[in-house]
């Protein structure tokens, strides 16, 4: 997943690609793994960086579960 310039995702976007739950986005901003902006309706736009973040988040959560 790559963004041109300084293009930011939706949410129903990001849980798309990595296939995980609103759920689960809204956690990783709670504890602080990804620190999404908001727009002027408070709505979460994810940059470039938040989903290099989910990608590695997700992953990682992948081979602790396969060991």
């Amino acid at each position: 997943v790559k963004a041109q310039g300084n293009e930011c995702y939706e949410d129903h976007e990001v849980e798309e690609w990595f296939h995980i739950t609103k759920k689960a986005l809204i956690y990783y901003e709670k504890v602080g793994l990804i620190k999404p902006d908001r727009d002027d309706n408070d709505y979460r736009n994810y940059s470039q960086s938040d989903a290099d973040s989910v990608k590695l988040i997700v992953f990682l959560s992948i081979n602790e579960n396969n060991h």
